[in-house]
């Protein structure tokens, strides 16, 4: 189930289901809420533009 935020309600809702959940976040904030409430995907929005050292940044502040 894709969504462009997470509310908790619809992680919930898809983990009861078993729905895997696919979220779209963007600050180091939301990528951890989404990922600590079962989302199993996280898409980064801007992926492209921030580059390839802001993945890297993430996975120094978060090794999942």
């Amino acid at each position: 189930m894709p969504t462009p935020h997470d509310p908790p309600l619809v992680s919930i809702s898809s983990l009861t289901y078993h729905m895997p959940v696919l979220v779209g976040s963007m600050t180091p904030t939301a990528i951890w809420t989404a990922a600590k409430a079962g989302a199993e995907y996280v898409k980064v929005f801007r992926a492209g533009t921030l580059g390839p050292g802001y993945i890297v940044g993430l996975d120094v502040l978060y090794s999942f």
